[in-house]
């Protein structure tokens, strides 16, 4: 089994990469495919690549882990935590719907297009101030480690 990062499915949408070139292992699709897929711009910038990377998931996913890697975290350390499974769902969601719109049509509309612009951000929010969150508490959680596991233990020479 392949995880695959989002990458992957624009490479095989684009021939760049085939089913052969895995060995035969299954390919699985995330959230975090499904979630960079429907917060691209690419949808915007290069429609054909875009709907050729959902057509890649659709012929090649074997699987679909709709959760996030923290919430898979979560869910291998308590019997209790249960992942919010419908953000995953309803953009997987709008991506089949986005293979049935003509996007370079869609493009000569720029109400419709601010419309998926303000999308694009909204569906973007959530993951930014995550980042944000984490990124502001990397310098204490190395302090920490660094005080748990002396200096040494902590980073090798």
């Amino acid at each position: 089994m392949i995880i695959c990062d989002t990458n992957i499915w624009y490479r095989l949408g684009d021939g760049q990469l085939s089913e052969s070139d895995f060995g035969g292992d299954e390919l699985v699709v995330t959230g975090v495919n499904v979630e960079e897929l429907c917060t691209t711009e690419t949808m915007l910038t290069d429609p054909t690549s875009f709907k050729n990377a959902i057509k890649a998931i659709n012929k090649y996913a074997t699987q679909y882990i709709d959760y996030d890697p923290i919430e898979f975290v979560l869910m291998q350390i308590s019997d209790t935590f249960i992942p919010n499974r419908k953000a995953y769902k309803d953009m997987m969601d709008s991506l089949q719907i986005y293979l049935s719109i003509d996007l370079e049509e869609l493009m000569k509309d720029e109400v419709k297009i601010a419309k998926l612009k303000k999308d694009i951000v909204y569906w973007n929010e959530p993951s930014e101030k995550l980042v944000k969150q984490l990124n502001s508490k990397i310098h204490d959680i190395s302090k920490g480690v660094k005080k748990k596991y002396h200096k040494k233990q902590f980073r090798k020479k």
